[in-house]
């Protein structure tokens, strides 16, 4: 068995991705836990027990550990002999435990990691810890109309690849939108020390010859639009990217199909190759993911805020603001 379907399946033993959904349809992680956890802080929650694994909190009384169990910063962990204990850290990556063994839960063991494995460990527990912390009201507060007048008004805004974005294949093809009453743009392509091409178009978008784009992967580019009127430029913020090493595409797309996979409910599998594909700066594959599975007239709050957030990463706040604005019309579920 690969190590990623190794991790998918710690989630998904004992019915924990199932469960999960649940977690997500009313938006309330705390349900899982008893009612003193209820308002503090998660640190990790228990995915599989093996044997006795007994947590004790200064001031409480020992209690046994089952999946599905949360645990806070402070608490004691005692994992006998011929046991083990495997947790999903808040934030972070999945631990295993063997016993006989004393682990405290610290601040530390919150750490990422920064493989395919950790993102996508990071995704899943993402999804299981998720709570609607932000209303769409208190977001769009923060981005008010005039502020994304200002930011379209202008200069070109460029789409893709997006500014620190990450790219699965070596880009071809350029693309921005427009600034009214500009005619013509001037494209300019460059590593970190030349220029590699330029050109230029009357339209959105520009294909660029693959004998100048041929990008290594791993290395970090830049490319930025002239907007020309007459004599006059307006020059676009640069933006820049990255295209994934090959062995680091065929984790993701192996990652990809084991959460589809291993995750029998749909919704959650779209929200976990999202999650990941997010962690991985990869805003345009997640917007891809995000389309296939969330259609125009069936998204409820929970995905028009998902859409919003990676429309903010890929930079179209206009679009992300009126997502925003669309959540707070409808109801978390439909």
């Amino acid at each position: 068995m690969n190590r990623t379907r190794k991790v998918l399946k710690v989630f998904s033993r004992k019915g924990l991705l199932g469960c999960s959904f649940l977690v997500l349809l009313f938006g309330q992680i705390t349900s899982f836990a008893s009612g003193s956890f209820a308002g503090e802080l998660m640190s990790a929650r228990v995915l599989e027990v093996e044997g006795v694994v007994q947590s004790k909190m200064f001031g409480e009384k020992i209690r046994l550990l089952r999946p599905g169990d949360f645990l806070r910063v402070g608490e004691e962990l005692s994992v006998r002999a011929d046991s083990w204990v495997t947790l999903a850290m808040a934030d972070s990556t999945v631990r295993k435990f063997d016993g006989p063994a004393t682990i405290t839960i610290e601040e530390d063991l919150r750490k990422t990691g920064g493989g395919i494995l950790a993102r996508l460990g990071s995704a899943i527990v993402g999804v299981l810890f998720s709570q609607e912390k932000e209303r769409p009201e208190a977001v769009m507060t923060t981005r008010r109309v005039e502020s994304l007048e200002e930011n379209k008004s202008c200069l070109p805004l460029l789409v893709r690849p997006s500014p620190g974005s990450n790219v699965l294949e070596k880009p071809t093809r350029f693309e921005w939108r427009k600034v009214e009453g500009v005619p013509l743009y001037r494209v300019s392509v460059y590593s970190q020390d030349r220029i590699l091409w330029q050109g230029t178009t009357s339209d959105s978008e520009i294909d660029c010859p693959s004998e100048h784009c041929s990008f290594k992967p791993g290395e970090l580019y830049y490319w930025v639009v002239e907007g020309i009127i007459g004599n006059s430029t307006l020059r676009s913020k640069a933006a820049d990217f990255k295209v994934l090493p090959e062995d680091t595409r065929s984790e993701l797309y192996e990652a990809l199909r084991e959460t589809d996979s291993s995750c029998p409910d749909p919704e959650l599998s779209t929200l976990i190759k999202v999650r990941l594909c997010l962690n991985l700066s990869l805003y345009h594959k997640a917007l891809e993911i995000f389309d296939s599975y969330w259609k125009e007239g069936s998204l409820d709050r929970r995905a028009y805020m998902l859409r919003a957030e990676i429309k903010e990463r890929i930079g179209l706040l206009e679009d992300a603001f009126f997502d925003y604005k669309n959540a707070s019309g409808v109801s978390s579920i439909r």
